[in-house]
């Protein structure tokens, strides 16, 4: 018969009658798992499961997020790889459609000067050029410029907006509708008590973003956009 050893438990304190051949075992007063046996002495120590688990379940945890953080930089390493990417195709496509543009303009341009010829004389060719040269090389950059804004998903507020207070509300949401703005809102001030004002209907101003917006500034084409009107 092998004869038990006495041990004291580590945690509740309780003597503990216990068979020499175990490794471990728990105490019957507390219920701690306690770890026995080496190959020279006996050892009391308290094994902490809890604890184990939680430990375990932390590394997991700091390793998962350690995962998610590497995907993350991943994806948007490729998103802005393919952002640079759709944009430097964009960009060539807008530059071929403005040289097709502008080889049109230069045509019809000495054309319509050739034929004013005998009837106005060298005027109509002077005419004829200053035309050709405001859509060479203003009109149809900008026109090309805004038209790649809107494929890329942007949208730009127009550099030249005039006096503000003159504007119809309307007009200027459609100013910005066809400047790529998707996300607009039309607001009444409450500021006009009978309706009968010259400023009614008239902009107030104008918000972006929650902010007063930037003369030819380059937004995303969602942005909030709030149109503030004289009205009741």
């Amino acid at each position: 018969m092998i004869n038990p050893i006495k041990l004291q438990c580590p945690n509740c304190g309780a003597n503990l009658d216990i068979n020499p051949s175990l490794k471990q075992c728990f105490c019957v007063y507390c219920g701690t798992k306690i770890l026995l046996h080496n190959d020279n002495e006996y050892i009391v120590r308290i094994i902490d499961d809890a604890k184990i688990k939680e430990v375990e379940l932390q590394h997991d945890l700091e390793v998962r997020k350690l995962q998610e953080q590497i995907n993350d930089q991943k994806m948007q390493l490729e998103t802005e790889s393919f952002d640079k990417k759709q944009e430097a195709e964009a960009k060539e496509k807008q530059k071929k459609r403005i040289h097709r543009k502008r080889i049109v303009t230069v045509v019809i341009t000495l054309l319509v000067g050739i034929v004013g010829i005998p009837f106005t004389g060298p005027l109509a060719l002077v005419i004829a050029l200053i035309f050709g040269g405001i859509l060479f090389f203003k009109e149809i950059p900008e026109q090309e410029e805004l038209r790649t804004l809107k494929e890329m998903g942007y949208a730009k507020y127009p550099k030249d907006v005039g006096n503000l207070h003159d504007r119809e509300k309307d007009t200027f949401e459609l100013e910005l509708k066809n400047a790529g703005f998707i996300n607009i809102a039309v607001e009444s001030c409450h500021d006009m008590l009978l309706g009968i004002s010259k400023k009614n209907g008239k902009v107030n101003r104008v918000i972006i973003d929650g902010k007063t917006p930037v003369p030819g500034k380059i937004y995303q084409n969602d942005v909030e956009v709030v149109i503030m009107y004289h009205g009741r």
